[in-house]
């Protein structure tokens, strides 16, 4: 299994601000060819990007997935959960991988750290895909009580007998709740979400109260940000004004919807993902 011990720039709550913190972070990477990177979002793992995803781009190109901090077989620290975070972990993991330039790939809360680290290490970051993600500085533009897939959502929570309270709209609440919702895709299809590590996470760090955070990654900053991108967003999503804002600030980004999918659609269609990068990787300088 392969996990590499990274310094970092961010303190544990066990550290001064002047001490740097070193962390284990795990990753997989395989084939051969130009870099791609493999983010995973809040509560996620390496593992969504398996059955598909990553044996199909491995065919041309060099891919690697990792765990984020807090997730999968990573370290846990107790905070440091935002994208300034989350981005000098990345940058750690590829200068170890001399990894000098890549393509990121990021779904949900990896968008925005992608994004994140195409604003702070332009030279870096040939070009960033972003899989319906909910960017911190955009968050206003997502609202659960106008999303078109609300209702499909609370139905299921309502079958499952888990109260659907008004504060369910929080992001916090959604986060907790979600994670008595059965498995919707993959070999674990039915089963239980809810895990001793998710729920350490959930309880022992705080990851729901900083990811969220908008720091330094602004819509100004954003809007800086040069290389490729590619905003793929589902069209009953929650995030898809966040996808069309993001249309509108950037000055290389294409946008498009996924007819008939949702916030989960790389795992749950993963071959119309498949398709639409086939039609975009070959515009990325990756040399």
């Amino acid at each position: 299994m392969p996990k590499v011990l990274l310094n970092t720039t961010n303190p544990t709550h066990q550290e001064t601000q002047s001490k740097a913190s070193r962390l284990a972070i795990h990753y997989q990477q395989h084939g051969q060819g130009a870099d791609i990177v493999l983010i995973h979002g809040i509560t996620g793992n390496l593992s969504i990007w398996f059955m598909h995803i990553l044996p199909a781009l491995a065919k041309k190109y060099r891919v690697t997935a990792y765990d984020l901090r807090g997730h999968g077989y990573s370290d846990r620290p107790f905070s440091g959960y935002t994208s300034d975070e989350m981005v000098e972990d990345l940058k750690a993991l590829l200068d170890h991988l001399n990894i000098s330039r890549t393509l990121l790939i990021g779904h949900s809360f990896g968008g925005a750290i992608a994004l994140h680290f195409a604003a702070a290490y332009p030279r870096q970051a040939a070009g960033v895909v972003i899989l319906d993600a909910g960017i911190p500085a955009l968050l206003h533009l997502r609202r659960l009580d106008n999303w078109p897939g609300w209702q499909i959502w609370q139905d299921e929570l309502d079958r499952l007998g888990i109260h659907t309270e008004e504060e369910l709209i929080d992001v916090e609440n959604v986060v907790r709740k979600s994670l008595y919702v059965p498995i919707q895709h993959g070999l674990r299809l039915g089963g239980a979400r809810k895990s001793d590590r998710l729920m350490q996470l959930i309880e022992e760090t705080t990851v729901l109260k900083e990811f969220r955070s908008v720091k330094t990654l602004t819509e100004e900053k954003i809007s800086h940000i040069y290389c490729p991108t590619f905003c793929i967003y589902g069209a009953s999503s929650p995030y898809r004004a966040i996808g069309e804002r993001l249309r509108e600030i950037m000055p290389n980004c294409e946008f498009v919807l996924v007819p008939g999918q949702g916030h989960f659609y790389p795992m749950q269609a993963p071959e119309v993902l498949l398709e639409l990068l086939d039609k975009f990787l070959p515009k990325v300088d990756l040399n």
